[in-house]
């Protein structure tokens, strides 16, 4: 492994793991893994090399920018002008470039993503949001009732795209817009704020089973701060929310923990600030043993999904229980401060218990939701969040329970 020091200015390096061109004097000598261990003075940045792979003879870049079409030439000369990352479509675009003028470039680049997969403990920030919204989809589909194995697969890749983009099945914004599926989502929903994909689900074995999934943001998916999944039951007129907290590992690596921070605070003031106020049942839909909405579900930092299970593991926390954990004197960390972890965290519910709750309506909301979802999702995007949308159109009343 090899270190250098770069200046920092405009550089928008992360400390997990990026596929990298390595440029020198207006030319393309090489490629390479890369990320950044710490600032090095003032102005500079310290960074990390592995895996360094060389272009021979290096490469103008004014012979790569002849060579690409208007728009993406654009594009990557804004790039190059304000030291910023190339998106993932542009990023191709030139490494095909690349190849075309020196054989053996995407082969090179290709080898280095596989590995950025196998760098130990090592995926990055893209991976992991993609992950997260795997499994908030699945998680939705399994408050359905659906196994989510079959139907929500898993897609590993560190190209910055949204999960749902990956699905084959997913349909993209332009078509869905003239479609009732998408029209719907124009009651919480503004379509400018960035809609990136509206998939439509029939189950083929129950088709009384329908789910709209919809997924946004608006900012790129590397630098995403998490993801929100809302959750909205049309037999029962009930939606909940869940906000993901990844844990990260200690210092002796020997266990995980969530340490609250100033941003979660302020998302839950947030929460409170709808001022939720609940209703008398007035029918048998309307009986919950719990109305609240907001949970947290805390991950592992791989958000990976164990081999047969259909969920990430995770711990979910009514708002009002984690308060309480959060003040409790039994998850003060060992550098102080608060650290929630497995060993320590004492009451949550477990995916299957949540599942169960949700998918029988006994906990959720009741009555007319519409305006409290607008308003979560334009603060989950105005937070640089990612969102996913579950509405279920299933009829639940007329399907068998799938579990005994």
């Amino acid at each position: 492994m090899l270190t250098t020091t770069i200046a920092s200015t405009g550089i928008r390096l992360t400390k997990t793991w990026q596929v990298a061109l390595l440029s020198r004097s207006d030319s393309l000598g090489g490629a390479a893994l890369v990320r950044r261990r710490q600032r090095s003075g003032d102005f500079d940045l310290l960074v990390e090399v592995l895996h360094p792979r060389r272009i021979t003879p290096p490469v103008p870049w004014t012979e790569v920018l002849e060579g690409l079409p208007e728009g993406r030439r654009s594009t990557v000369t804004s790039a190059l002008a304000w030291d910023s990352l190339l998106p993932p479509g542009a990023a191709d675009v030139v490494v095909a470039r690349l190849d075309e003028l020196r054989a053996g470039v995407a082969e090179a680049v290709q080898s280095l993503r596989d590995r950025l997969q196998a760098v130990p403990g090592q995926i990055s920030a893209a991976v992991r949001n993609r992950r997260e919204q795997r499994d908030a989809v699945a998680l939705g589909f399994e408050l359905a009732g659906v196994d989510s194995r079959a139907r929500v697969p898993d897609v590993e890749s560190a190209i910055d795209v949204p999960f749902l983009r990956g699905l084959t099945t997913s349909t993209t914004q332009e078509a869905a817009l003239i479609r009732h599926d998408a029209q719907r989502f124009g009651l919480w929903v503004d379509t400018e704020v960035g809609i990136h994909d509206v998939w439509r689900y029939t189950d083929p074995d129950v088709p009384q089973r329908r789910l709209t999934v919809l997924y946004a943001d608006k900012t790129e998916l590397e630098l995403l701060t998490g993801t929100d999944l809302i959750y909205y039951r049309e037999e029962t007129k009930a939606f909940v929310l869940v906000q993901y907290k990844r844990m990260t590992a200690e210092a002796n690596g020997s266990r995980v923990s969530y340490r609250p921070d100033a941003q979660l605070t302020e998302e839950l003031k947030r929460m409170a600030s709808l001022g939720l106020v609940d209703s008398t049942p007035v029918q048998v839909e309307d009986m919950r043993l719990s109305a609240a909405p907001f949970y947290v579900k805390l991950v592992n930092p791989d958000i990976r999904r164990p081999d047969g299970n259909r969920l990430a593991k995770g711990m979910y926390f009514p708002v009002d229980l984690f308060e309480l954990v959060r003040r409790d004197r039994r998850v003060e960390g060992s550098r102080g401060g608060v650290a929630i972890g497995w060993h320590n965290a004492m009451r949550y519910l477990t995916n299957g218990q949540f599942v169960d709750l949700v998918g029988g309506s006994w906990i959720g909301t009741r009555g007319d939701t519409s305006t409290v979802v607008s308003s979560l999702i334009r603060n989950t995007l105005e937070n640089n969040r990612g969102i996913v949308v579950v509405i279920d159109e299933s009829e639940h009343s007329q399907i068998p329970s799938r579990r005994p």
